[in-house]
């Protein structure tokens, strides 16, 4: 068959998909806290973000249909985003961190494309996370791994401060899994994620011997999860798993039954590495562990400074990617790597973009409600309440799905395909 237009977008768009874990980017415009670095005030255009604008030049006029209904309310936020920058001290950053959104919200729109095949981009997007979790059990075996500039890797060594390891009672240093991406708790909400996504692949297939071949990256994915540690990715597969269970307890037979060999295979999987790591998850639920309570008074630390960040301008927000620069104002003297948004995306958007932003944001989120409430295949609406769960979830343990490019990503894929279903 010929190569068309459409084609091609489609083949870009996926390829996208498969590429989102990798964070190869431009720097643009390196950020600076009195003179060091700072991530939140640097300017990056992402070869993801790419793939997503040739994918939509491909497509050309979207076809969304009734789906049409999401482009104008993500625009309000869009517009709420750039008012905001307006008002901000550095108006370039804050609309880099704009231009971010847009392309999550692009990449958001075209999975809801007419065109484009929700199973298939579902299958991309899981596929793109099996060499990223090969490199997580590579980091985490080795203690370390090497930077690499063209595919966007930092290096990493559980003997350097500042990394993300855990560290047992006598002082012995676990790197936990970072992949490819910033944070390990960034590679815990992919996984979290993909696992959901294998769970909905599974239920859409007919053929039980397919369906099987989906057991190998689910027992890769959940034992993956377990090592990068986090717990705020933990629950909320735990929880999406959960009201899954429950939904097939209370309706009877559904065809969300047919996910559950995959749950069982992730559950086999999770079991083996937590003995294999027993010490390490040990560690993690210790309050009084010298890098967990840390950790811990760092999180309650930044929501005591979030109303202060808020109070700052509660109408237009301090900005997109400015939250970290608003807490310099009422703790000035820190180094810039000290100054962290706080742990809950929904609270620094809200900071960020102010109560304008709010208010934009309701039509989207009433509207996501509607088409999440207007799926008739009754396990396919199971599946969209359950990653509803999961979104949610990491919103309020992490900041990520807003802060950063790799999670405003992660949402429009995961958004999308709740809202969509199968259709």
């Amino acid at each position: 068959m010929p190569m068309t237009r459409e084609r091609l977008g489609r083949f870009a768009l996926l390829l996208a998909l498969v590429l989102l874990p990798w964070q190869t980017r431009w720097i643009v415009v390196s950020g600076k806290m009195d003179g060091l670095p700072w991530e939140y005030g640097t300017v990056s255009l992402y070869a993801a973000e790419l793939l997503v604008l040739a994918s939509a030049a491909l497509y050309g006029r979207l076809r969304l249909g009734d789906r049409s209904r999401f482009a104008i309310p993500l625009s309000w936020i869009l517009l709420a985003c750039a008012f905001s920058s307006v008002f901000t001290p550095i108006p370039a950053v804050a609309l880099g961190a704009t231009f971010h959104a847009a392309m999550a919200a692009l990449l958001f729109l075209l999975l809801l494309d007419e065109r484009t095949d929700a199973t298939q981009a579902l299958t991309a997007f899981v596929v793109g996370l099996i060499p990223a979790a090969l490199l997580g059990w590579d980091q985490v075996i080795a203690g370390s791994s090497f930077p690499q500039k063209w595919l966007g890797l930092a290096g990493h060594d559980a003997a350097t401060l500042g990394q993300s390891v855990v560290e047992s009672a006598a002082g012995e240093r676990t790197l936990r899994a970072y992949g490819p991406f910033p944070h390990p708790n960034v590679f815990g909400g992919f996984l979290a994620v993909g696992l959901w996504a294998l769970a909905v692949l599974a239920s859409r297939l007919r053929d039980h011997a397919r369906r099987h071949h989906l057991a190998l990256p689910a027992m890769l994915l959940a034992a993956t999860l377990v090592i990068t540690f986090s717990r705020g990715a933990w629950l909320a597969a735990a929880l999406s798993l959960g009201f899954v269970v429950a939904a097939l307890m209370w309706h009877g037979r559904l065809r969300a039954h047919a996910g559950l060999p995959l749950i069982w295979a992730s559950l086999l999987a999770l079991v083996i590495t937590m003995l294999v790591f027993h010490t390490q998850l040990f560690t993690r639920f210790t309050p009084g562990a010298r890098l967990e309570a840390r950790s811990l008074a760092e999180r309650s630390a930044s929501y005591r400074e979030a109303p202060e960040a808020f109070a700052i301008s509660p109408v237009t927000g301090v900005g997109p990617s400015l939250y970290t620069l608003a807490l310099s104002t009422f703790r000035p003297g820190a180094p810039a790597y000290e100054y962290q948004p706080v742990h809950n995306a929904f609270l620094l958007y809200l900071v960020e973009v102010g109560l304008v932003g709010l208010f934009a944001s309701l039509p989207f989120l009433r509207r996501g409600w509607k088409a999440v409430n207007g799926i008739h295949v009754r396990s396919e609406r199971v599946f969209a309440l359950s990653g509803t769960v999961l979104l949610i979830t990491l919103g309020l343990f992490d900041h990520y799905l807003w802060s950063l490019w790799a999670g405003l990503s992660l949402a429009a894929v995961a958004g999308a395909s709740v809202v969509r279903g199968k259709g």
